[in-house]
C-alpha cells in the first residue's frame, strides 16, 4: 500500500494513520458516518450562493459577529460540514485525510494513497500564510472554514521552528521539552494513545473474520490453502482470539490506539 509517490522515507506517524485508518475502513459506526456524508456531501448551487452571500455580509458586519455565528451555525451550516467536524471532534481527521477515503478509495479491495501530508506531523509555512496573504483578499472566518477548522481539532498544538534552526536543535528541544509539549496535548485528548503495530497482515485477518462462521481447524485449512506463503503459526485458540478482537474493532466505537 503506498504512502506517497515520491521517494521520501515513510515516517512512523504515516504508518500509524495507515494503520488507524485500516480499522476504521472496517467499522460500523465510522462507515455509516461516511455513508452520510457520502449522501450529503453535494451542496445544491443555490446553498453554495447562500454561503458565499453570507460569508460576504459576515465580513462587511464585523459588529454583528456573534449574531452572525449564531444564525450561521443555525441555519447555514450544511449537514455535510456537521459531519466533517464531528469526524474531527471524535476521531482527529482533518476533512483531507476524509475526502482522500471518500474520493479516492473507500472500498475494502482497493489500495490507496495518502498525500505525505497525512502524517502525526505536519508542516505549515507561516510566513507564507500569513505574511504573505493577500491584502484584497479576506480570509475567511475559521467559524466558517470547515477545512481549517478540522485541521486545527486534528493538530490542536504546533511547535514554531526559528529560521536559524538546526536539525539538532528541534530534535533537541523535542527530547527536553516533551513533558510541557504532551501536557498541551493532553488538553485535547482524554487519555494516552498508544497505536501497536500489528503482527498479522491485514488480508489474512480480513480472510479469518470473512469464515468466521467456519469451524476454527477448518479456517486454518483455508488460510493455508489461500496463504500457502504464510509462516504463522496459528492454533485453535489463536483463530477464536483474531475472531474475538475483530469483532470489538468493527462493532464497536473505535478510537486511536484501539
Amino acid at each position: 500500500m503506498e504512502v506517497q509517490q515520491s521517494n521520501e522515507k515513510i515516517t512512523q506517524g504515516q504508518e500509524k494513520i495507515i494503520q488507524y485508518i485500516e480499522d476504521l475502513k472496517r467499522n460500523k459506526h465510522f462507515l455509516a458516518l461516511i455513508t452520510r456524508l457520502k449522501k450529503d456531501h453535494f451542496s445544491t448551487q443555490e446553498e453554495d450562493l447562500a454561503l458565499d452571500e453570507f460569508i460576504n455580509k459576515f465580513l462587511k458586519n464585523s459588529k454583528e459577529t456573534e449574531h452572525l455565528i449564531a444564525l450561521y451555525r443555525k441555519k447555514i451550516m450544511g449537514k455535510d460540514q456537521k459531519i466533517y467536524l464531528f469526524l474531527a471532534e471524535e476521531y482527529g481527521l482533518s476533512m483531507e485525510i476524509i475526502n482522500d477515503l471518500i474520493f479516492r478509495a473507500f472500498r475494502l479491495e482497493d489500495d490507496f494513497s495518502l498525500s505525505k501530508r497525512n502524517d502525526m506531523c505536519f508542516v505549515t509555512d507561516n510566513y507564507d500564510n500569513l505574511i504573505n496573504y493577500p491584502l484584497d483578499d479576506k480570509p475567511i472566518p475559521i467559524e466558517m472554514d470547515i477545512e481549517r477548522k478540522t485541521h486545527i481539532i486534528s493538530y490542536p498544538v504546533s511547535i514554531d521552528i526559528h529560521k536559524f534552526a538546526t536539525k539538532r536543535d528541534v530534535l533537541d528541544y523535542i527530547e527536553k521539552r516533551w513533558d510541557l509539549i504532551e501536557s498541551y496535548l493532553f488538553n485535547y485528548t482524554e487519555k494516552k494513545v498508544r497505536v501497536r503495530k500489528r503482527k498479522m497482515d491485514k488480508q489474512i485477518v480480513d480472510f479469518i473474520w470473512k469464515n468466521k462462521k467456519e469451524k476454527a481447524n477448518r479456517i486454518l485449512e483455508l488460510i493455508n490453502e489461500k496463504f500457502p506463503e504464510n509462516n504463522l503459526f496459528l492454533g485453535y485458540e489463536d483463530i477464536l482470539k483474531i475472531i474475538s478482537i475483530e469483532k470489538s474493532r468493527r462493532t464497536k466505537k473505535i478510537i486511536l490506539g484501539f
